[in-house]
């Protein structure tokens, strides 16, 4: 799997976090929890970059709109898991830091 990564997002936005993930063999459906493990949210498949997943996140001061997670400043450990694999795989590849 891929190493893991900070996002640093301002509380006043809404924008994607973006993660590359590497498996052998390949995974083809990932989900991410900001809440650990409470929810799960489905990344969407980026468009030409087969190992790549995007999730809409908000700060706490931004409109939450069609954003998957809406979080207040401090730093905010993603779980990533594999949905179409023999094992579930769990991992945490990547922080957002909201200032």
């Amino acid at each position: 799997m891929s190493s893991t990564a900070t996002f640093r997002r301002s509380r006043h936005s809404r924008e994607p976090v973006q993660v590359e993930i590497i498996t052998t063999p390949a995974v083809t459906s990932w989900d991410a929890s900001f809440d650990d493990g409470a929810t799960w949210v489905t990344g969407e498949a980026v468009p030409g970059a087969p190992s790549n997943y995007r999730w809409l996140v908000a700060g706490d001061a931004a409109v939450l709109g069609t954003a998957v997670a809406q979080l207040g400043a401090g730093y905010w450990e993603v779980l990533f898991r594999a949905t179409n694999a023999t094992h579930l795989i769990v991992r945490d590849l990547a922080t957002i830091e909201i200032y």
